[in-house]
């Protein structure tokens, strides 16, 4: 009830600590993302299934996943601090205390002992939306080490894996010594946001041209010289 909130440093009071386990935390993956729907129907969205605990622990370290948990309990705490504004008006601030900062203090409201039932109503309900900002603080968490380091990594790999494929067209194109140390020059001077996979693109068709042109070159019939 809302006469029996507790209080901390002057403002009324909401526990938000977080009380999960990392094994229940790493439960919810791969998380879900929504549902689509296109021509091959209804379906939900995940998050990658190679996103896993072990991808975690194997790519970033112990520190980085301490930042990141800390920036998921910092967003959770500015969505609670536009919650309170937008149910009891701007003249509320809220505040962490405790020496983890595992409480939000609310000031502004008054004494609840003189609060109508619409004002414990109005307590009870955003009480109830901080602890659903608080219970997905490790959805968070996994999402923006998703979002930050594995797609990332993932991009990367595709890039390698397409890296590797162009390589071999660019070695059946039997590229002369003198066509690779062109290929080093070109990737030296790339331009910025040029990918490798795109410039060894661009210089593999560029290859191709002009083996053909070399090629249509030596299929010319040769021009009889005039005599005298």
């Amino acid at each position: 009830m809302a006469h029996n909130i507790p209080t901390r440093d002057g403002g009324l009071a909401i526990n938000i600590k977080v009380r999960a386990l990392r094994a229940e935390m790493m439960a919810q993956l791969p998380l879900g993302m929504g549902r689509v729907t296109d021509d091959a129907g209804t379906r939900d969205v995940t998050t990658d299934p190679e996103y896993t605990e072990s991808w975690i622990d194997a790519h970033i370290t112990e520190s980085s996943q301490s930042e990141w948990w800390e920036i998921a309990a910092s967003e959770g705490f500015e969505m609670a601090r536009e919650r309170a504004t937008e149910t009891f008006g701007a003249g509320v601030t809220i505040y962490q205390a405790g020496r983890s900062g595992g409480w939000m203090t609310v000031h502004g409201l008054g004494d609840p002992a003189d609060w109508d039932g619409t004002q414990r109503a109005e307590w009870d309900t955003f009480a109830g939306e901080i602890g659903e900002i608080v219970a997905d603080t490790p959805y968070r968490w996994l999402w923006l080490m998703y979002t930050n380091a594995y797609e990332r990594w993932a991009e990367g790999r595709a890039e390698a894996e397409r890296y590797l494929t162009v390589t071999v067209k660019v070695e059946r194109a039997e590229v002369t010594g003198q066509s690779l140390r062109a290929v080093q020059s070109f990737l030296g001077s790339r331009g910025p946001g040029e990918t490798l996979t795109g410039a060894i693109e661009s210089l593999y068709e560029a290859v191709l041209d002009d083996r053909d042109k070399r090629a249509a070159q030596s299929a010319q019939p040769a021009v009889a010289g005039s005599g005298e």
